[in-house]
C-alpha cells in the first residue's frame, strides 16, 4: 500500500508539471528580444517603448545603448542620423539625440537606421499591435490571468483528490458478513 501511494504521489507531480508546462507553451505570447547590432567596433542595443512592441498610431519612443570597442564614438560629437525605413523607402530621418519618438502609421514591418561615420546599424521591427481604445477593465485583467487561474483550480483539485484519497485509505476495512 505505501508502495503505491508513492507511485501515485509521484505520478500526480508529473501530471501537474506536463499541464503547467503544456498550458504556458499554448498560452505563450511572441516576444521581441534586444538585439545587439555590431559594425565592426560599434554596436548598439536598441530598446522601444512600450515593452519593445510598437502600437500601430502611438508614439513609440526609441533607446539606444552603445558599444564601441575603440573608444572613439562620441554621441555627443557624433553626426549621426536615426531614420525609420518603410519597405526600402525612408519615411522619417532626424539627428541621433536623446529624443527619438516616432508614431507607426501602419501594422508593416519597418527598418530602424542608424548611421553614422564610422557605422550603419539597421534593426528589423514588425509593428502588429493595434491599441485597445476600451478602457481596461476586470475582465481585460482577468484574461491576462487566466493560466494562474487554471493552475489554481488544477492544483486544487490535486490536493482534495488527495485528501478524499487519505480519508478513504484511513478507515478500517468494512467486514462483511
Amino acid at each position: 500500500m505505501q508502495n503505491y501511494n508513492s507511485k501515485f504521489r509521484v505520478l500526480k507531480f508529473i501530471l501537474l508539471f506536463l499541464i503547467l508546462n503544456f498550458s504556458f507553451l499554448i498560452l505563450a505570447k511572441p516576444v521581441s528580444a534586444h538585439i545587439l547590432k555590431t559594425d565592426k567596433t560599434v554596436g548598439a542595443v536598441l530598446h522601444i517603448e512600450p515593452e519593445d512592441d510598437p502600437i500601430v498610431g502611438q508614439q513609440s519612443g526609441f533607446f539606444f545603448e552603445f558599444k564601441d570597442t575603440t573608444g572613439k564614438l562620441k554621441l555627443e560629437n557624433c553626426d549621426c542620423t536615426f531614420s525609420i525605413l518603410e519597405n526600402g523607402k525612408q519615411i522619417y530621418s532626424q539627428p541621433l539625440n536623446n529624443n527619438l519618438f516616432f508614431t507607426f502609421p501602419q501594422k508593416d514591418i519597418y527598418q530602424i537606421r542608424l548611421a553614422g561615420k564610422s557605422f550603419s546599424l539597421t534593426y528589423d521591427i514588425r509593428v502588429e499591435r493595434e491599441a485597445i481604445n476600451k478602457p481596461q477593465t476586470d475582465s481585460i485583467l482577468a484574461s491576462k490571468h487566466l493560466i494562474h487561474l487554471i493552475g489554481a483550480i488544477i492544483i486544487l483539485i490535486f490536493v482534495i483528490l488527495a485528501a478524499i484519497k487519505e480519508k478513504i485509505e484511513q478507515r478500517p476495512p468494512r467486514e462483511y458478513l
